[in-house]
């Protein structure tokens, strides 16, 4: 019996315009291509109907969107797949537990004990998302 792996379905909930992610795609692979930025969570403070729940962003950074296909005929369901580089496990001192005591708006992954200037805990990965231009949200999962 083979190993089954096992998706990670990750939450978009702040994403590129539609117009941005398929200029995004037409410079791919130019030296100065367009820089995307997708909010991603890793994880949330509290219950989906906790009206004060706030998310603990991962860090994703040098996006690519390679492909861009349309779901239906609204021309905003778009499924895209590309490549990146984000840190899937950010790890420190920030946990779904203790993040309700920080401000989404002031988070800027200090609270990982980690550095990004550097760049050495970025991982590269390939990524496939349903994303809804329209309201900016979606899902994302990511694989090597």
């Amino acid at each position: 019996m083979g190993i089954k792996e096992v998706k990670r379905y990750y939450e978009i909930f702040d994403g590129p315009s539609r117009d941005r992610i398929f200029d995004a795609c037409k410079y791919a692979y130019d030296e100065d291509h367009i820089r995307l930025d997708f909010k991603v969570a890793i994880c949330y403070n509290s219950s989906i109907n906790d009206p004060f729940r706030v998310a603990l962003p991962m860090y994703v950074t040098d996006v690519r969107i390679t492909k861009v296909e349309h779901k239906d005929s609204s021309g905003l369901k778009l499924n895209l797949a590309g490549n990146c580089k984000a840190d899937l496990n950010p790890g420190g001192a920030v946990t779904a537990l203790n993040y309700r005591e920080y401000d989404i708006k002031s988070y800027n992954h200090k609270y990982c004990h980690k550095t990004y200037e550097g760049m050495e805990d970025l991982k590269p990965y390939n990524f496939v998302a349903d994303y809804n231009a329209n309201d900016r949200t979606g899902h994302i999962t990511f694989s090597e």
